[in-house]
């Protein structure tokens, strides 16, 4: 009797202290300070299912990473603001940034990031803005951003890409702008843009592009009812470029209010205005014309690490560990075992 009444006791003051915890503590992921409605994170990736609602401002800053695992950002929706920089990623893995809806912005900038894989940003819809810049990458895999519809603004800018493959950007629809700028573009392959619908506007200025394949820029100026600019863009002026050449030659009346467009290299063409030496080099690459691969659907591999795929699905916010337990978690699993004891 005696041992059950201290039980009791010791139930009851444990269900006090939990919920003066609950009044006192608000969830916020290890390695967080939580505010009222803003969050900011640094040095680790937080496991965003343990933000409260009220939470609408998330900054993620200083990290290192060898990856964003599948899952990390996926099905957020109604925040404000997901703003992520100062980050050192290897990899952007499939599924990081996926069915993500009714958010004011997401943006990524002042980082690194090695790869950013085939679906990485998929199913994203009723953003104000996603946008990426003051970043270097090495690599944009085919569908790396697919299925993006009904943003304000989708923007890229001041980036060094090394290469962005063929149909890194696919089913984009209902966007009112679409803009690429200030950016040193290494590699753009063919069919880079692939199955746009429903955009506003498209601007494409003051990029510096090494080569860049066929069905890309032209491809975006046969949009019907979209606004496509190309201006002040210095691109490599060689025989990689001949089916651009081509194309401007044929139908110049396309590209006529496109001003300021120049060739970067080679030397002998440097700074001259592209329409100026299309002529010149459409005959000297004459021999060498390229044959542009159809726009279809690519056959892409779901890029997903089998041996690992428990561990990427759930290392989206590092671990399932005492870590990341709130306060009155804790509380409550101490006085489980104390009451076990007893």
């Amino acid at each position: 009797m005696i041992l059950k009444q201290t039980q009791a006791m010791i139930l009851c003051h444990i269900i006090g202290v939990l919920l003066l915890a609950n009044v006192g503590c608000q969830a916020c992921p290890s390695g967080c300070t939580c505010r009222g409605t803003t969050a900011d994170c640094y040095g680790k990736l937080p496991r965003m299912s343990q933000f409260q609602q009220q939470t609408k401002d998330i900054s993620i800053h200083d990290v290192e990473t060898n990856e964003i695992p599948e899952n990390t950002f996926a099905d957020l929706n109604n925040r404000n603001m997901i703003n992520l920089y100062n980050m050192k990623i290897g990899k952007i893995k499939y599924g990081a940034f996926k069915n993500i809806e009714n958010i004011n912005g997401i943006n990524l900038y002042s980082s690194t990031i090695g790869t950013i894989e085939t679906n990485a940003f998929t199913g994203i819809r009723n953003l104000s803005i996603l946008s990426i810049y003051s970043t270097n990458i090495t690599t944009i895999e085919p569908y790396a951003f697919n299925h993006i519809s009904d943003l304000g603004r989708f923007a890229i800018y001041l980036l060094k890409v090394d290469i962005i493959k063929t149909q890194a950007f696919a089913y984009f629809n209902r966007l009112n702008l679409f803009t690429m700028y200030s950016s040193v573009l290494n590699i753009i392959q063919n069919n880079t843009f692939y199955k746009f619908q429903n955009i506003k506007r498209i601007t494409f200025y003051v990029n510096t592009i090494g080569e860049i394949q066929c069905n890309t820029l032209d491809i975006l100026k046969n949009l019907i009812g979209s606004d496509v600019q190309y201006y002040n863009n210095r691109v490599t002026c060689d025989c990689t470029f001949y089916w651009f050449i081509e194309v401007i030659t044929v139908d110049s009346g396309r590209f006529s209010t496109d001003t300021g467009n120049v060739c970067n290299a080679p030397q002998k063409y440097k700074g001259e205005d592209l329409l100026n030496a299309a002529m010149e080099v459409n005959i000297k690459c004459s021999g060498q014309k390229q044959i542009c691969p159809s726009v279809t659907d690519l056959e892409v591999e779901e890029k997903r690490d089998t041996d690992n795929n428990a561990s990427t699905g759930d290392n989206a916010g590092s671990s399932a560990d005492t870590d990341g337990l709130s306060m009155p978690q804790l509380f409550l699993m101490t006085s489980l075992l104390v009451v076990k004891f007893l």
